[in-house]
C-alpha cells in the first residue's frame, strides 16, 4: 500500500520535528483512508491535511495511526535514501510498537526501493495476519504520465476491489521495485510450517468460532469425519464432529 499527500524533502529523522500519537479524530480519518486504499486497489486516497509535520513524509502517518504495542515495526532501509530504521525506531518510541526484522514485521516503512523488501512474510491462506503491510513512500501517484526526468512505474491493476481495471503512475518507483515484490519472503505460521495434521491444527489454528481441537493424536486419529470443508484434513476432531455411541455401565 503506498500512501502520499506532499513530497518534502525525505530529511534524516533526526532532523523532525518532536513527533507524538495523532489525536482520536485524526487518526480515525487516516484509518479510513487506509482502509479504502486497501479495500479499492488503484484509487488514490488523500490523508487528512497537517496529520504530520511538513517536513516529515506523509507516509509516517499509517504507521503513527495503524500500529501498536501488538504490531511489530520494521524499517527497510535503501543506499540512496537511508534513514527508514532510524525513522522505525523513533515511530516506535511515539507508538509503543516493537522493532523487529522484516520477517517478524507487521509493518514495515521504506522512503526508497529496498532490497531489504524480500525479507518481509507474505502470510498465508492459513494465517494471512502475518502478513506485512509495507508502507512505501514515492513522489507521486495518479493516471497521469510522470515527468520525463523522474523515474515512474506505470501500472494495471486487476482484481478482487476493481470493477475491470485501474491503471496507475507511481512516480518514484522503478521496475525494480515489481522484481522485489516477487521475491518477497514465504510465510510464517506460528509452528513454521503449513498444519499437517488434526493435531498441529489444533495446535496453531483458531478460526471465526470454531476451534479444532484433539485431545490425543490417537483421539484424532479414530475421530469421524468432520463436516466442514476447513481445514481440508481427512480425519479430523472438532467441536461438529459426531459424538461417539456412549453405553452407560
Amino acid at each position: 500500500m503506498t500512501l502520499t499527500a506532499t513530497t518534502p524533502p525525505c530529511t534524516a529523522p533526526n532532523d523532525w520535528p518532536t513527533l507524538r500519537a495523532l489525536p482520536g479524530d485524526t487518526s480515525q480519518q487516516v484509518f479510513r483512508a487506509c482502509l479504502t486504499a486497501l479495500a479499492r486497489p488503484g484509487m488514490v486516497t488523500r490523508l487528512p491535511a497537517g496529520c504530520v509535520p511538513d517536513s516529515v513524509p506523509a507516509v509516517v502517518a499509517p504507521v503513527l495511526a495503524l500500529t501498536d504495542l501488538m504490531t511489530p515495526l520494521t524499517g527497510l532501509d535503501a543506499a540512496e535514501v537511508p534513514g527508514a530504521r532510524e525513522a522505525a525506531d523513533l515511530l516506535a518510541r511515539v507508538t509503543g510498537a516493537k522493532v523487529r526484522e522484516p520477517a517478524r514485521a507487521r509493518f514495515a516503512l521504506a522512503f526508497a526501493e529496498s532490497a531489504e523488501m524480500t525479507d518481509l512474510s507474505l502470510g498465508s491462506h492459513w494465517s494471512p495476519e502475518f502478513g506485512a503491510l509495507l508502507c512505501q513512500r514515492v513522489t507521486g501517484l495518479g493516471d497521469t504520465t510522470a515527468p520525463n526526468d523522474r523515474p515512474a512505474l506505470r501500472l494495471r491493476l486487476t482484481g478482487p476491489g476493481v470493477k475491470v481495471n485501474a491503471d496507475l503512475t507511481v512516480t518514484g518507483l522503478t521496475p525494480r521495485f515489481v522484481e522485489l515484490r516477487a521475491g518477497v519472503g514465504g510465510p510464517i505460521t506460528p509452528s513454521g510450517n503449513a498444519p499437517r495434521s488434526c493435531w498441529t491444527a489444533w495446535r496453531c489454528l483458531v478460526t471465526g468460532w470454531t476451534t479444532w481441537w484433539a485431545s490425543s493424536q490417537a483421539a484424532c486419529d479414530s475421530a469421524s469425519r468432520s463436516p466442514r470443508r476447513w481445514p481440508p484434513i481427512p480425519r479430523c476432531c472438532s467441536s461438529t464432529s459426531r459424538r461417539r455411541a456412549w453405553t452407560p455401565r
